[in-house]
């Protein structure tokens, strides 16, 4: 696996069969948020799915089907294999296995694997954007510390200022960025852009960041 800079999509570990056994993986986060492994040297995200995990890392990615297992959740398709169970497990790429270990998410680096290119946050209440780059960029949002989410696959670039503005579930929602310093009100953090996000007559304040490879 390559070395190159922070993971762009997810991975889970990798595992071995063991012989006679036939339980099925029951990862109980399927289709939830992201989990990080250390494997070996490398940082590896994995999303669990129903019936699949997502693997990401600096150097690639890579979706394998589950499969049988004595313990655990495992996933494999042909020399690839990832098992976990717990905080620990194993993952096989090409047939080369490393150690994994689960450690924290990175929430930014969590959105660049997703395909955001820029991410923003809010306070009082909480809020998170996320918006792809390029032209008919998607945009998801996450209201009121997540009771709520909106999804764009498509929206249109501002004339008038940095940003998108998108039709969702009969609401309209802007997002506008504004390449301005801001401080996060809750942690004291800096960042290099200042958002605002728009639904409606609702508008909320916060600061965002660029998702650079």
């Amino acid at each position: 696996m390559s070395h190159a800079s922070p993971m762009r999509a997810l991975l889970a570990v990798a595992a071995s069969v063991l012989a006679g056994c036939a339980a099925t993986p029951s990862r109980n986060d399927a289709g939830s948020g992201p989990q990080a492994f250390r494997c070996g040297d490398e940082e590896v995200l994995a999303r669990f799915l129903p019936g699949e995990v997502e693997l990401a890392w600096a150097g690639g990615s890579r979706r394998l089907p589950a499969a049988v297992a004595a313990s655990g959740a495992r996933y494999a398709r042909g020399n690839d294999e990832f098992w976990t169970r717990g905080d620990q497990g194993w993952l096989r790429l090409d047939g080369v296995r490393r150690d994994c270990v689960v450690i924290p998410v990175d929430p930014w680096r969590d959105a660049r694997a997703r395909g955001a290119g820029f991410r923003a946050i809010g306070q009082e209440p909480g809020w998170v954007a996320e918006l792809a780059p390029g032209p008919d960029a998607w945009l998801a949002v996450q209201l009121d510390y997540g009771s709520r989410t909106l999804r764009a696959e498509r929206t249109r670039r501002l004339a008038d200022a940095a940003g998108v503005v998108a039709e969702v579930d009969g609401e309209t929602v802007t997002l506008r960025i504004r390449p301005e310093p801001c401080i996060d009100v809750m942690s004291g953090e800096a960042y290099e852009a200042t958002a605002e996000l728009r639904i409606g007559d609702r508008r909320l304040a916060g600061c965002g960041r660029f998702l650079a490879d």
